[in-house]
């Protein structure tokens, strides 16, 4: 989980240095026509079990990359994106983390409002103590809509396809205390989703 998250800070960093001059600009029109940080939140991954924040930066007209971080405890209310999620052990988990990135290309204005579209690569991972982990890996084609409302705030929705492979560790299939049905529904397997989500975020600088 450290690698990860220093992956996640090191990003960021590199995002901001490759157009670290155009902050210069924004500041001088009082950060609003040209901005190029906003960070957003994912109101319905909560209820996923999914906590954290993302991060997007324009790096050209056309053009921004979005990265996120979060915490995983587990699953709280239901699973938006797939079909044949074991629900009853991700709600068991109780540590985790969440990654995802995903460059995006606008073509109906520029960077960071209207329509875009990209690939996005996902990573979850739950830990459920004594070496059970369940790691489920993600890649989408994703299309987003995204408004400004008032100076800073931003909305935005998205909606994508893509598959998900999933990959349960052995300890699973050596635990008593799961029984025979549980067990034979946790070989590795790739399902195809289609996940959407609904953001929030505040225009920086």
């Amino acid at each position: 989980m450290k690698n990860i998250f220093s992956l996640f800070l090191f990003v960021l960093a590199n995002l901001s240095l490759i157009s670290q001059t155009s902050v210069d600009d924004a500041l001088d029109d009082g950060g609003m026509q040209d901005a190029k940080n906003i960070i957003k939140f994912d109101v319905i991954r909560p209820f996923e079990g999914i906590i954290g924040l993302g991060y997007e930066r324009v790096l050209f007209d056309f053009f921004s990359t979005e990265v996120s971080f979060g915490y995983t405890p587990g699953y709280y209310l239901f699973d938006a994106v797939s079909s044949s999620d074991n629900l009853y052990l991700k709600e068991q988990a109780f540590n985790g983390f969440a990654f995802a990135i995903q460059p995006k290309f606008y073509f109906a204005s520029n960077a960071p409002e209207l329509n875009s579209f990209g690939p996005m690569y996902k990573q979850r991972y739950y830990d459920f103590g004594n070496a059970k982990q369940i790691t489920e890996r993600d890649i989408l084609l994703n299309y987003e809509i995204q408004l400004r409302s008032g100076e800073r705030f931003i909305f935005s929705y998205s909606a994508g396809m893509g598959i998900r492979k999933r990959v349960y560790s052995r300890a699973f299939h050596n635990d008593p205390s799961l029984s025979s049905i549980v067990i034979s529904g946790l070989e590795d397997k790739i399902d195809l989703i289609v996940p959407f989500s609904l953001k929030i975020g505040y225009l920086l600088f």
